[in-house]
């Protein structure tokens, strides 16, 4: 029900290059004869081999095994043992029925949408991996059941659209990852989603990274990324004009808010500024309407600072008649229009 073949690159390993068997439940062979007397230790899953099978589970204790690309999309796969799997191609197990993948340590390479489609698959461990640092493009894509995901501290790059569609994620924390990129769509619809903390070992963002994601509330955040005068965190995040509701800024990187950059976050309520942030720039929470609890901190550049910035903002329109930022006194709402510096401590 095999069929066999010789790696032509190495011509010292075999190949299993298709499977004609009815069994649900196949056992693949350590070794072929490839002619009288001589054998070859099979390495090489070739690529479509099991494509469209029935194959539920197959068993193999194959040291290095490499899974080439399309060898089991649309099969029946439940169950796989990946745990000496040296490289996965392009594909290789996309819209299968696995219900959960967990890595070993020889693995090398993932290839571009590798497990995407997979709408039965709940979790993904990665934490083994220490021989590749990269989540490939597409990789889990449409994964619409995948819960739980294990980066591990090897992984420090996530594709994009890595994630896309994986609409059970509830929450990304990066702060026990070494990331230190994500680029372009990788969670973008994942609908689930509800809390984000970026870690400040995030140094490269893409764009529209968490765009429609639909019930994301609370962003915790150790950078703002801004690549030209117009990025604004819609720009890096997606549209989150009308979901996100709370803001953190927390550790020492942040040291100014740029120009517009929480522009138009409409059911943004709470955002907490912390006491390094030196620069507010103009209209940084304009249209943020709902905006009642901010806080200015102590450490801001009040010669730079205006009002504009959170004139939109409920908190604002609450305020009775007078504001201090450092050492000047801002007459509001109730009062006149206008600056007037005093003395600190008066």
């Amino acid at each position: 029900t095999f069929g066999q073949g010789v790696d032509t690159e190495s011509n010292n390993v075999a190949t299993v290059a298709s499977y004609s068997g009815e069994d649900e439940n196949v056992i693949l062979p350590l070794y072929y004869e490839v002619e009288e007397g001589t054998e070859l230790p099979v390495r090489i899953i070739a690529a479509n081999s099991f494509k469209n099978t029935g194959v539920k589970s197959l068993t193999q204790n194959i040291e290095g095994l490499v899974v080439e690309q399309y060898a089991f999309v649309g099969s029946q796969l439940e169950s796989f043992d990946f745990s000496k799997t040296y490289r996965i191609d392009a594909h290789a197990f996309e819209n299968t029925k696995l219900t959960s993948v967990e890595m070993g340590a020889y693995l090398r390479l993932f290839g571009e949408y590798a497990f995407a489609n997979n709408t039965k698959l709940t979790s993904a461990d990665i934490s083994k991996v220490s021989n590749t640092n990269v989540i490939s493009q597409g990789m889990f894509s449409g994964c619409e059941k995948l819960v739980n995901v294990n980066l591990g501290n090897s992984i420090t790059n996530i594709s994009q659209e890595a994630f896309k569609n994986c609409s059970s994620l509830e929450n990304v924390d990066f702060i026990k990852t070494r990331i230190t990129a994500i680029n372009n769509a990788a969670f973008e619809n994942c609908s689930s989603i509800q809390e984000v903390t970026v870690s400040n070992s995030v140094t490269s963002f893409g764009y529209n990274v968490f765009a429609g994601c639909s019930s994301l509330k609370t962003l915790k955040m150790y950078q703002l990324f801004k690549q030209s005068d117009y990025d604004t965190l819609v720009t890096f995040m997606g549209d989150l004009t009308t979901s996100v509701t709370k803001i953190e800024l927390l550790g020492t990187n942040i040291l100014e808010i740029p120009t517009r950059y929480f522009e138009n976050l409409s059911k943004l309520k709470e955002i907490v500024i912390p006491n390094n942030v030196a620069t507010i720039g103009a209209y940084a929470f304009a249209g943020c309407v709902e905006l009642s609890t901010l806080n200015l901190p102590t450490s801001l550049d009040f010669e730079t600072f205006s009002l504009n910035a959170v004139s939109d903002t409920a908190w604002y329109k609450n305020l009775s008649d007078i504001l201090y930022v450092g050492d000047v006194l801002y007459l509001v709402p109730g009062g006149v229009s206008g600056v007037l510096p005093i003395k600190a401590g008066t």
